[in-house]
Formats: C-alpha cells, structure tokens, sequence
C-alpha cells in the first residue's frame, strides 16, 4: 500500500497558525545552526575572511584586497556588507562573515513566497518554502561567506520581479512598467556581486520571452533602463579602480574576470597585476554536460519532487499561460546558456533554483487543494523520495552520536521514527497536512543533526586550530610564508592580525640559517621537500593539532 495515497474529500482550510510556524521553522533552521557555530572554511570563506580582514585593519574600501594584492575575482558588494557586519559589532567575527548569506538566503525564501502567494495561494507557497529551505545545496550556500549567494539573491529577486508582471492582462500597464523599472535597477547593482553574471542569467529568458510574445517596445525600454542605470551605478567604483591602479586594475576587472571566464582564451600574457588573478585557467576543464549532473545535484533531497514537476510542466502545452510558458523557457535557457560558459561551477546554476521551486509549487497546488488526482507513477515517486529522505533523517542521530561521540544524539532516533509513523497514518488521505507535516519534520531533524555535527565537521574543515597552537610562539618571531592564494594566505592575516611577508622557495635556506628567531609558515608538502637541508639547522615544528593539514609552522632556532 501506497504511504501517499489520493485524498477522498477536499481538505480542510489552511489554518491561521501555519504562517507563523513555517516562519519560525525556517527562522530557526537558517539562523540557529551554520552561523556561528564553525570558523572559517574553503574554498570561498578564507578570501573573503582576508579582503574583510583588509577593509577592516586598513581601511580601503574600494580595492578589495587579500594581503597586499588587489584581488578583484569579485566586487566587493559581498565584502563591504560583510565589513559592515564587522564593524557594527566592533569586531572581526567568522559568524558574522557568513551571517549576511543566511539572510540572503532567507530573503530569497521571501521571494519565492511573494510569486507563489500570488499565484496558487498562501498554503502551496507555504509548502514550497519549506521544501526549498531545506534543499540541501540552497541550505549549505546560504550558510557559507561569498558572493555567490549574493548574485544568487539578485537573480531570485529579477526573475521575481519579471515572473510578478506575468499574465501581462491580469496586471495594470502602470504596475508593469514600475516593475521593470525596479528590474532594471535591480539587475544594474548586481554587477557589485558577481560582474556581470546576473545578466547572463536573467536577460536571455527575459529576452526570449519578450522577443515570443512580440512586446519589442518593452524590451528596448528594458534594455535602455539596465544600460543607463548599470552606466550610473558603476561609475563610482570605475573611477575609484582608476585612480588607485590605472588602466591595469580596469582590465582585471572588465576583460579578465569578464571575457576571461566566458571564454577559453588560453594563455593571455597580459602584465600580471596580482598573482591572485587566475580568471583564464580557472575551472576550465569541467564538460559541456556539466550542468545537467549539477541540476540533478541542487535538487537533493526533492530531486524526484521537481522530476515530477518538471515532467507535469512541459506534459501539456502551455504557450497561452504567461507564466508557464516563462517557467519552461528560463528552465531550458539558463542551463543552456551556462553552458557556453567556459568556466562551470556547480554555483553558477544556483539561480535556477528559483525555477525549480516555482515549478514544484505550480505542481503542488492542485494536488494539495484537491483540485487533482496524482496520477499512480507521481503518486510513487512523491511516497519514494518521502521514504528515502525519512529514513535518513530518522537514522541520522544514529550517525551524529557514531560521529560526535554524543550518545545523546542518538536519542532522537525513536521519536523521529514514531512522529514519521503517526505522521503517515494519521494524514495518508489529507495531502496538505501530510505536505506540512513532513516537510517541517525535515526542517526539525535537518537543525538538529546539524546542531550536533557542526563541531565534528569543524575538527575536519578548520585552520583555526593551527593558528591557535602556533600564536604564541609566533608572536616572539620575523613571521614568513611562502603561500600565494586565495585560500590559504588569507587566513595567515585573517588569525594572526598581520601581513607576512611572502617569500620564495629559494629563500627559505637562507632565512633558516640566517642566526634570527624566524617563524616559517609553509605548505606541508614543501616542507616535506626541503627537510634535509632544514634537519641540519636546529628547528621546531608545529602542525596542526586538528582540522585540515595543510599547513606547517617551522621556528628557527
């Protein structure tokens, strides 16, 4: 029998209280675990822990900076709100770095509910925040330091914009025309997240669709919009990068972290500005099908949910729905469009979750006001997915304790399977309380498996407990290092509150026998290169008690 069967009579009302505990719910899953509770990790958080440490200790803000190297991969809208976090409490912080994605990612949950209320209703939007918030690639973004979650937020908030003036009769000219206006504005300052990625993302839907439906004027006028406004915004920053590195600083930013990322230019030898600059090599090899494994994986744990719903979207022709049309256009364009790209990142496809959750909410809704019958393979599929992410939840108290050592985790095995029991008995035959009911199940066993394993996970990812078990020592020493990257260099200034000086290989025998008190910080396979000539000069070392290692602190004497 199936667990998820066909309901018998329409449900009943959707209550005044499940506003407030689906807030809560998300409130507290995106706020409780994640934030302050690890340091700082890779690949993402150490360079913005550095450019922050940077704005923070120095003052410069409009050269985003990681020692004393203008690092321009990103602008640095990411970085002043993260700098601002620091210095309305005062201090440098690894939670606040990453506070600011979590609040992006709950404003971008707000964001889907805005379109989703408006179309099929307070409680299939409500359903589809829950299951969007405890996505597990939309989770952990929104609790990681980076601008990807901040261009991710800009294409949520575009699309939303364009998908809110969508039937174009059911909305008066003057509401979309303010509309556009605000997408326009809207899509100019995203350029301070990521360049311009977010209109690689927004604009080909957007153009298609306007183009399909034959609204030209509309499109010039939107195209107008974002090139006057992008022109305003951006003039600021550009003359800014102009007085403080010239014509060099501009072409990093607009040729280099631009074209170069697009395309494969192969090996450019233009005047290398930074050594942080790596925009024509970097994540070059991936395959042009990449994005469709991606997709597969920012779907988990609902991946055979949206299967269903993506199935139910296209099954019908939809070219006189608006919205739906819109839907199946920005879900084959995006991807499509990514996919020219010579440089893929599973990131980069992040926006399209946007998509997916409104895809998954247009095909929820009938089901879940009775207005549907499932048919026997979707009904199958739901219960499926609903079984395979159960029983994970219910066993991963099982697994924290194992992990963490915390019997008391273990705990919560027995009432998780039992509320899972009652939850599919009682509510087989009412859709919508079983919807919310499991969903906010998951929610629950997400925070608290997270809870009890984000001090086991920080033991695994953590540099900090290096830069604790050497500070000391280091402070009685000249401190050099040989690191020149955006991951772990950054953290040397970030944990110790200085610039070291970086030195080359050819270097270090030198500094080692030069008779002063050197501290050396260096890569542990460099040291495993240079231990015989170092054994012959009287030194320590210090490794990182836990956590990553891929650092080694050498003291001369």
């Amino acid at each position: 029998m199936e667990l998820i069967e066909q309901q018998k009579a329409p449900p009943a009302s959707g209550r005044c209280w499940k506003p407030v505990v689906v807030l809560l719910l998300v409130l507290g899953l995106y706020l409780v675990a994640g934030v302050f509770d690890h340091s700082v990790w890779s690949p993402t958080e150490p360079a913005v822990a550095g450019v922050v440490w940077n704005m923070f200790t120095h003052g410069d803000l409009a050269v985003p900076r990681i020692h004393d190297f203008p690092y321009f991969e990103k602008p640095p809208l990411c970085y002043w709100i993260s700098y601002g976090f620091c210095r309305a409490a005062g201090r440098l912080d690894d939670g606040l770095l990453r506070l600011p994605s979590a609040l992006y990612g709950l404003l971008c949950l707000a964001l889907v509910y805005w379109v989703g209320k408006r179309r099929y209703g307070p409680d299939a939007s409500l359903a589809t925040v829950l299951l969007a918030a405890t996505g597990l690639s939309f989770y952990e973004l929104s609790h990681r330091a980076c601008s990807d979650m901040l261009a991710t937020t800009f294409a949520f908030a575009c699309l939303a914009l364009f998908v809110r003036t969508l039937p174009r009769d059911a909305i008066s000219c003057r509401r979309i025309w303010l509309y556009d206006l605000l997408f326009a504005l809207v899509l100019a300052a995203s350029f301070y997240a990521k360049n311009f990625y977010t209109y690689l993302i927004v604009l080909p839907p957007v153009g298609l669709f306007l183009v399909w439906r034959r609204q030209f004027l509309r499109l010039v006028v939107l195209g107008m919009l974002v090139t006057v406004f992008t022109a305003l915004l951006i003039a600021p920053w550009v003359a800014a990068l102009y007085r403080s590195g010239g014509m060099d600083y501009l072409r990093v930013v607009f040729l280099d972290n631009t074209i170069g990322r697009f395309f494969d230019l192969g090996d450019i030898h233009n005047p290398m500005v930074t050594p942080l600059n790596d925009a024509y090599i970097v994540e070059k090899e991936k395959s042009p099908f990449f994005y469709l494994e991606a997709l597969a994986n920012i779907s988990l744990p609902w991946i055979f949910v949206y299967a269903a719903a993506i199935v139910a979207l296209f099954r019908r022709r939809t070219t006189r729905d608006d919205y739906r049309f819109f839907l199946q256009l920005a879900l084959i364009a995006i991807p499509a469009v990514l996919s020219l790209s010579s440089s893929r990142v599973l990131e980069y496809l992040m926006p399209v979750l946007f998509i997916l959750f409104l895809t998954a909410g247009e095909y929820l809704a009938p089901w879940l006001s009775a207005r549907r019958a499932l048919p026997t393979w979707e009904r199958r599929l739901l219960t499926l997915n609903a079984v395979l992410v159960g029983a994970v939840l219910a066993t991963a108290p099982v697994a924290s304790a194992v992990l963490t050592q915390r019997l008391s985790a273990a705990l919560w095995t027995l009432p998780a399977a039992l509320f899972l029991v009652f939850l599919f008995r009682r509510f087989r035959r009412e859709p919508r309380d079983l919807v919310f009911g499991f969903l906010g199940f998951t929610a629950v066993m997400l925070l608290i498996s997270l809870t009890y394993l984000m001090p086991y996970l920080d033991r695994q990812k953590s540099y900090r407990y290096f830069f604790d078990a050497i500070r000391s020592d280091a402070q009685t020493r000249e401190l050099y290092t040989t690191f020149c990257d955006d991951r772990r260099l950054p953290l040397i200034s970030y944990y110790l509150n200085q610039r070291v000086p970086i030195v080359s290989e050819k270097e270090l025998t030198a500094l080692a026998a030069s008779g002063r008190r050197i501290g050396l910080i260096l890569p542990l396979n460099l040291y495993e290169r240079k231990r015989e000539q170092l054994e012959r000069i009287p030194h320590t070392i210090i490794e990182n008690p836990d956590g990553k290692t891929a650092f080694i602190y050498v003291g001369v004497p």
